[in-house]
This record gives structure tokens, C-alpha cells and sequence, in this order.
């Protein structure tokens, strides 16, 4: 079975100011998690996200001195990617299966 590597695509949606922060943050937290998996020597995968790999990440946000409020919205972003994903790939699967959207 083929592994899915973490890869963060952003869209920008310009439709109110939420959004406008909301695509600020994680275009910061893609810039920062790239970094992470060079200083790890890994491209991590979907399967991959442990708590492990998430102390690890919060080691190494600790070592580049970042306050534990950065911390937090790095791990917030983290958490709602994996969120995002997990709907997505429900949907495909109920999509495959039914011929329906899952939403219908």
C-alpha cells in the first residue's frame, strides 16, 4: 500500500479577515514543519504522526526558543490538517463505494 507523505497545501481564500490569519498561520506553520522534517532527516507520512513525532516537533520548537503560544498554534494547525485529511479521505472512500458524495 502506497504511504501519503504529509504535504500542506494552502488556498488562499480572501473572503473575510479570519481567513486572511487563518492562511497567515499555516502558511507559517508549513514553512515550519518543512524545517522540522529536514531536521529529522525525514519526509514524514500521514501514519507517521505519533505523539512521538509530536513531542519531537515540540523539542525542537522548544530548541529555536519559540514561546509555548507558538508552540501551541504550530501543534492547533498540525491537528486540524490531520482533521482536514481524515474527512477528506472519508469522503473519497464513501465517493468509491456509493457513487455519492458524503455530504448528500
Amino acid at each position: 500500500m502506497k504511504r501519503e507523505t504529509v504535504t500542506i497545501i494552502i488556498d488562499k481564500d480572501e473572503q473575510s479577515d479570519i481567513n486572511r490569519v487563518r492562511f497567515r498561520n499555516y502558511k507559517g506553520f508549513k514553512e515550519q514543519f518543512n524545517q522540522f522534517q529536514e531536521a529529522i532527516n525525514r519526509k514524514l507520512d500521514f501514519d507517521d504522526i505519533t505523539i512521538d513525532v509530536y513531542d519531537k516537533m515540540v523539542i525542537y520548537f522548544n530548541k529555536k526558543n519559540y514561546s509555548p503560544n507558538t508552540i501551541g498554534r504550530h501543534v492547533k494547525s498540525l491537528k486540524a490538517i490531520i482533521v482536514d485529511s481524515k474527512r477528506s479521505r472519508l469522503a473519497l472512500l464513501t465517493h468509491k463505494l456509493t457513487g455519492k458524495n458524503s455530504n448528500q
